[in-house]
């Protein structure tokens, strides 16, 4: 009877919810025809004749569903400015509604609003006062920022749709948004020469809401991954990623934010693609001829300057060596003519060419000055370099591997560190501290991090000299019973393959995996025999561990 009770009161608080909607829905479902509608057991007494003229039955009121009023509130608020308050009674239907298809009409419904408002240029995405007193007493600005605020009300609710809703609300969420992100940054680019993507309003929301998504996905995130292939959305979605990312704590959304960052790499621009299909715009042609004729006049300029600089010094060497031993009376008192004409001669050279090469620096580093204030301005000067993709990708990975990681997702990131991340990153070297830490967790951890650690020594000249004693320590009988112990075979094999590895290091290496085939199973001792005879045929010095020649004496000959 207890539990009764409580579904009763459930009920009415779910009516109460359905109840919410706007009062002219309501009494449109009062106002049924079914009340009014005669019996057909034939006319009741004191009805009228059939002989007398009948009067004409009243037209069947019609039940307005939610879609069809969402519909016809977005019709009138389209075609009639006074019906722009319908904007407020379709957020709050949308807000409130139950069923998915409801909200995707509502969702649809505003688009095509605000995406006309916009076209119309109604208002502004810039929610800015310049004249505060003049601009509160303009009905005109008074309804833009109305406007403004209901279209960033609009885009929160998108955003939370993306969080907790299902992906058949998540995905045109999404969709809808890059659609204002590249209205915004169109509009943003009119007052410049260049189009750019522009990262203040709609995009970091949407960047935000793909990191600390609850509800995860992976459909979502395909659809979101299109847009990567465009390298103004990449560019920008890695600066929000890693801002969005370090404050994270909880595991959940530590695996949800790798899942986000594992496939970026893929889209990295590089030089034999080239940068093309931006979502808002081109490169500037011109960008590339004023840098590139920058280039090459301050080029001349330092070549003309060396020219001068190395003719002068060979002048005064030259004079120097002609000058007799013997100086005069008159030379003395006054100075040797051909020293103070070659010294006045030196200093008008010096300020000559301190002049025409200041000058002519002066005016390359202004118009470099003058270029790079330009290309800031219109955003290309990150977006047109292909190693900048790069440098934030590196900070999206080093802000990431901060967050606490679990030991699943350890062996996640390592599994795939050398083939995935250190080839498409700048300064590998600055993840030396990440790989150590997972060397010296032990057990597979430590397996999985040999492999891009051993990379970092070799290829990048990272010092470890650690690296073989921690080796040593791995080696035991429990790692050929770990998952891994193929790939860690194989590493094993390739660390001791130098020929500049000393040969007490070696034979330290081959009496420890003599010690382990005695205690692991046949199988892992068909694995390490070959591995003790090709280290023993490879270093000739070692095989003293197995036979040592006698002396004459009749002792065993030192080594």
């Amino acid at each position: 009877q207890h539990d009764h009770g409580e579904d009763d009161r459930a009920m009415k608080k779910k009516t109460k919810k359905r109840k919410s909607l706007p009062d002219k829905l309501e009494t449109t479902h009062t106002k049924s025809p079914l009340h009014a509608r005669p019996t057909s057991a034939g006319p009741s007494k004191g009805a009228p004749s059939s002989s007398k003229k009948a009067k004409a039955p009243k037209a069947p009121v019609v039940v307005e569903t939610l879609q069809e009023k969402v519909r016809r509130l977005e019709n009138e608020a389209m075609q009639d400015k006074e019906k722009l308050n319908n904007i407020v009674e379709i957020l709050e239907t949308c807000e409130k509604c139950v069923e998915e298809a409801d909200r995707f009409t509502g969702m649809r419904s505003l688009e095509r609003i605000f995406v006309g408002l916009l076209s119309r240029e109604e208002f502004t995405l810039e929610n800015k006062k310049k004249n505060k007193s003049a601009d509160e007493e303009d009905p005109v600005f008074v309804v833009q920022k109305w406007l403004y605020g209901l279209f960033i009300d609009y885009v929160n609710l998108l955003v939370a749709f993306i969080d907790k809703m299902d992906p058949s609300i998540q995905v045109p969420a999404i969709h809808i948004l890059m659609v204002f992100v590249r209205i915004e940054s169109e509009h943003r680019s009119r007052s410049s020469k260049y189009a750019m993507f522009d990262n203040t309003t709609v995009f970091p929301r949407l960047c935000k809401a793909l990191v600390y998504m609850n509800n995860r996905s992976s459909l979502p995130i395909d659809e979101f991954n299109k847009y990567l292939a465009h390298p103004d959305v990449l560019f920008h979605f890695m600066a929000n990623y890693k801002k969005h990312v370090e404050p994270i704590n909880d595991p959940d959304h530590v695996r949800w934010a790798l899942l986000l960052l594992e496939p970026l790499h893929t889209y990295l621009p590089n030089k034999e693609s080239g940068l093309h299909n931006f979502y808002i715009g081109s490169i500037p042609d011109d960008l590339g001829e004023d840098e590139a004729a920058l280039k090459e006049q301050a080029r001349h300029i330092r070549e003309e300057r060396d020219r001068m600089r190395a003719k002068m010094v060979g002048g005064a060497s030259s004079k120097k060596a002609a000058r007799p031993a013997a100086v005069d009376i008159k030379g003395k008192k006054n100075g040797h003519p051909s020293k103070r004409k070659g010294k006045a001669q030196q200093e008008a050279s010096a300020n000559a060419d301190g002049d025409e090469g200041d000058e002519a620096g002066l005016t390359a580093q202004e118009i470099l000055e003058k270029l790079q204030k330009q290309a800031s301005k219109r955003g290309w000067q990150g977006l047109s370099s292909p190693a900048m993709y790069r440098t934030l990708l590196t900070k999206c990975w080093l802000a990431f591997l901060r967050l606490p990681l679990s030991n699943d997702l350890y062996k996640t990131v390592l599994s795939q560190f050398d083939a995935t991340v250190l080839p498409h990153i700048t300064a590998p070297f600055r993840l030396i501290d990440f790989l150590k830490q997972a060397y010296n967790a032990g057990g597979v951890i430590s397996v999985l991090a040999l492999s891009s650690l051993f990379r970092l020594i070799t290829k990048y000249n990272v010092d470890y000299p650690d690296f073989y004693k921690k080796l040593y320590i791995l080696l035991t009988p429990q790692i050929f019973h770990i998952k891994y112990r193929a790939r860690f075979i194989k590493l094993f094999d390739l660390f001791l393959n130098s020929d500049y590895l000393a040969s007490t290091l070696v034979a330290a290496f081959v009496k420890r995996l003599a010690r382990i085939a005695l205690v692991v199973p046949p199988g892992a001792v068909m694995t390490i025999l070959p591995l003790m005879y090709n280290l023993l045929r490879k270093h000739e010095t070692c095989r003293v561990l197995i036979q040592r020649e006698v002396g004459p004496s009749g002792g065993f000959q030192s080594v």
